[in-house]
């Protein structure tokens, strides 16, 4: 199952959307713009719904966190909530991002 996130950064939120349900997105989760001292209310739930074998979808790797300390946070949360069983596949490059502990 692939699980699509929309941040509204860099391409706007309609854009990615559009890109996400083309490339098969059976559920999108859309954080709005909000300001950077604020968490992302919607990341945290698609993580969530990470099982093993589903795959979070996003356009560009930007989208998945503000800064690379929030990016390694998401894949941490990632991988513990779906046992180390799902990824993170970025439309722009085609790279699919797992991460692991050791």
């Amino acid at each position: 199952m692939l699980i699509g996130y929309v941040r509204n950064w860099p391409s706007g939120p309609k854009g990615q959307e559009i890109e996400l349900r083309k490339a098969g997105c059976e559920i999108i989760y859309i954080d709005k713009m909000r300001p950077a001292s604020e968490p992302l209310d919607q990341r945290p739930l698609a993580v969530k719904a990470m099982r093993p074998g589903r795959k979070l979808v996003i356009v560009e790797p930007e989208v998945f966190g503000r800064n690379a300390g929030e990016i390694m946070a998401g894949l941490q949360d990632l991988h513990a909530a779906s046992g180390g069983g799902a990824s993170v596949l970025v439309l722009a490059t085609g790279d699919e991002v797992s991460w692991s502990p050791d």
